[in-house]
């Protein structure tokens, strides 16, 4: 192995002792032989029957066919193998292309990949066993492809199958065992790994006996001919198979060309045809990914060379597994329940128009997806209706990804959605995410990434220490309680709508826009809660930062408090048609508006009455136009609050009367600023229907150090000056009286 490649061993070590919640993984192991073999392999067990061998190169197409298997794992754009997770061990220990240095830069991992080299030892029984040896460490979600071409032959065992085995590097006819890969000592070393799907091809001479003896439930073996059979060069018929270079041929297996050009799509020529045939006609299903299944129909269509493939599936998994993935969910599942594990791709059904718009599976039975990454292709949608029985089960952990904003997995029963699941968007795409409705809801910890969680109907959602980024959360009719606490809004905004019955508690939770929804740029589009609570939060860089239509009543809890809501381009807080109490808010600042009233709000925005300082009571202040508007019939009640805006040119108070009169208010006890600043006739609009004095006299200097942080810092300084036992009385009163302060903590 190269020493810049850490040992398989090792990395699962790291996953294992990290706890990375990305535990699934994939693992390959590609071995190319000798691909000049001399007299000391009998010429019947050699490549092609040892014919057509260049002198010089010898038979370039192990090099070729092990560099394509290499890259058709490594490039793939949606979940590709890690290259610290694919080990080639080729040859002699270098790469072909590094070994004849004039070789064609098509099977150069430099300059296309900006790797140096991809062989990372020679491919010896010793490196072999080895490599095998590591992977036994791998976990039962990972997913395993192992590829060898080489030269091959089978020992006849009186009243058995034949057994296969390939050449290794370094082979002596002297002793032989220690230059062979027996089929049986494969079979040995894949029992002990715990991979739940693992996949074999093997193109050699003789190779058949390696189906036989490795068929499990779990294993699929692909072999490119049987015991009896040589293996050989691609043979140019019908079609040109070796393509040309600047003048020079380069060649394939035809087993090795038949199955890499359709599970690549493409021939190494990059041709999308074989002939006139397009590769993807190899894709049967019309989905979005080539099954193995698939991949071995064209093969065994157009493998015209005196060479039977072999494939042992004894599992019946040949038609749910592709070389990204370890499962494919494609069928629908009529009332039996099903675990899924590892790679999984939820591709459908061809659409069938004009009843299908997107690929649809649809379960009716309990499905559970554990240690899992989960791929929603192109447009398909995992489906549970109303009157299915089924429930799925998210285990803690799950990933799941898609690329359409027409994906995603949708419940309309009951659904559990572990802690940890990420909810995520392949290669910065939107895709639809979560869609519920008609059931109860808990996620704790779950991110959402580039999608969403479209709720409808639910009979209780909470939602705890969640992560949104360039993500929606839009519910509707929640008609029993919605509680969002700690949880993360980043690009991502928030639409709720309670039904005129649900009540509504957002508390300790960031927003920091912008982000584009249905209903404009919101942190939080409230529709019709009976009652609600909004505190503690911060909401900053929206158009809206809450915007609250129809929410609330006289008698009912609607309070928006403790809040910092700043920098918002249209309002901080708009209110239609509401109620609410808008009190002790740490921040209402630089918004374009502070807090806006309109159409029948009834509004209390009222500070703290025991202030002696700006600090201690609610801020509403340099915000662009106006720090209060409202429209004729929705004027607040408002005391104790610290209003202000020194460099203001249009009114702190705003009322638009329109046609009414109104009537006039009380809006004394209140903080208008710096005195040498405050202008009633120009800081209220209109500027005869405000009764202003008396104002409320507060000092607007620095802030007074108070409470627990005074007490840390006389403690701290007690220390200083060395009056231990006097710190430690601060320290001790700051813990007992401040329990769930940051300072309490660092005492």
């Amino acid at each position: 192995m190269s020493y810049n490649k850490q040992i398989i061993s090792v990395l699962v070590a790291i996953f294992v002792t990290t706890g990375a919640a990305n535990a699934q993984q994939k693992y390959a192991l590609i071995i190319g032989g000798d691909y000049k073999p001399g007299s000391e392999i009998p010429t019947g067990n050699q490549w092609n029957n040892g014919s057509d061998m260049d002198p010089v190169k010898g038979y370039d197409e192990f090099w070729n066919d092990t560099y394509l298997m290499w890259e058709l794992l490594y490039k793939d754009p949606i979940s590709n193998y890690s290259n610290n997770n694919i080990e080639v061990l080729f040859a002699g220990g270098e790469d072909y292309s590094i070994t004849f240095q004039n070789y064609y830069d098509r099977y150069k991992s430099f300059p296309n990949y900006q790797l140096d080299h991809i062989t990372d030892g020679s491919a010896t029984k010793t490196n072999v066993m080895a490599a095998l040896d590591d992977l036994v460490n791998i976990e039962e979600e990972d997913y395993l492809f192992i590829w060898i071409m080489s030269n091959g032959g089978d020992v006849i065992i009186p009243g058995e199958n034949n057994s296969s085995f390939v050449y290794l590097w370094g082979y002596d006819p002297a002793n032989p065992s220690e230059g062979r890969l027996y089929d049986s000592e494969l079979k040995a070393k894949l029992d002990l790994i715990p991979a739940h799907k693992k996949v074999v091809v093997v193109q050699a001479p003789h190779s058949g006996g390696f189906a036989t003896t490795l068929a499990d439930d779990n294993t699929i073996i692909i072999t490119s001919s049987q015991t009896d059979e040589q293996s050989s060069r691609a043979n140019d018929t019908p079609y040109e198979e070796n393509e040309w270079w600047d003048g020079v041929q380069y060649h394939h297996g035809e087993f090795g060309y038949h199955l890499y050009s359709p599970l690549n799509g493409e021939s190494p020529d990059y041709s999308n045809t074989y002939g006139t045939t397009p590769f993807s006609l190899a894709n049967e299903n019309d989905d979005d990914v080539l099954s193995m299944g698939e991949g071995i129909g064209w093969e065994l269509n157009h493998n015209n060379s005196n060479n039977t493939p072999v494939i042992s599936d004894l599992g019946g998994n040949v038609d749910y597994i592709s070389l990204q993935y370890s499962t494919l969910f494609i069928d629908d599942i009529n009332g039996e329940d099903k675990t899924f594990t590892g790679y999984v791709a939820i591709t459908g059904p061809p659409v069938v128009f004009p009843y299908s718009t997107s690929h649809v599976v649809i379960y009716n039975g309990n499905v559970n997806f554990v240690k899992a990454k989960i791929y929603f292709l192109d447009d398909t949608r995992l489906y549970n209706d109303i009157n299915n029985s089924g429930v799925v089960m998210v285990e803690k952990n799950v990933q799941l990804y898609g690329d359409n904003t027409a994906s995603g997995l949708l419940s309309y029963k009951s659904i559990i959605i572990g802690d940890g699941v990420v909810f995520s968007g392949m290669n910065g795409e939107k895709w639809g995410g979560l869609a519920i409705a008609n059931c109860g809801l808990s996620l704790t910890n779950v991110t959402f990434t580039d999608c969403g969680a479209y709720l409808n109907t639910l009979s209780g959602l909470t939602i705890y220490n969640c992560n949104f980024t360039n993500a929606e959360l839009k519910a509707d009719y929640m008609y029993v309680s919605t509680n969002i606490t700690n949880t993360h809004f980043v690009n991502s905004w928030v639409y709720l709508s309670g039904y005129g019955t649900g009540d509504l508690g957002v508390t300790n939770c960031d927003f920091y826009g912008p982000a584009s929804g249905w209903y404009g740029d919101n942190a939080l589009y409230l529709i019709d809660f009976k009652d609600y609570s909004i505190t503690n939060n911060v909401i900053h860089n929206y158009d809206y930062g809450i915007n609250l239509n129809y929410c609330g009543g006289p008698y009912t809890k609607r309070t928006i408090s403790n809040n910092s809501i700043n920098y918002n381009t249209k309002a901080g807080i708009y209110l239609l048609r509401s109620y609410a109490n808008i009190k002790d808010n740490t921040g209402i600042k630089e918004n374009y508006v502070g807090i806006q009233c309109t159409n029948y709000s009834n509004a209390f925005i009222e500070g703290n009455k025991a202030a002696t300082h700006i600090s201690q009571t609610q801020r509403i202040n340099d915000n662009e136009l106006n720090q209060i508007r409202s429209s004729a019939y929705s004027f607040p009640y408002l005391k104790w609050n610290a209003i202000w805006d020194d460099d203001n040119t249009s009114p702190l108070i705003y009322w638009d009367l329109g046609d009414t009169e109104g009537t006039p208010q009380d809006i004394s006890y209140n903080f208008w600023g710096d005195p040498q600043y405050f202008d009633p006739n120009e800081d209220f609009f209109p500027t005869n229907v405000f009764q202003w004095n008396p104002v409320w006299e507060l000092d607007f200097g620095p802030p007074p150090v108070l409470g627990a942080e005074a007490l840390y810092e006389s403690a701290n300084q007690k220390v200083s000056q060395q009056d231990y036992s006097g710190a430690k009385a601060d320290y001790l009163q700051l813990i007992n009286d401040y329990p769930a302060s940051k300072f309490a903590k660092y005492s």
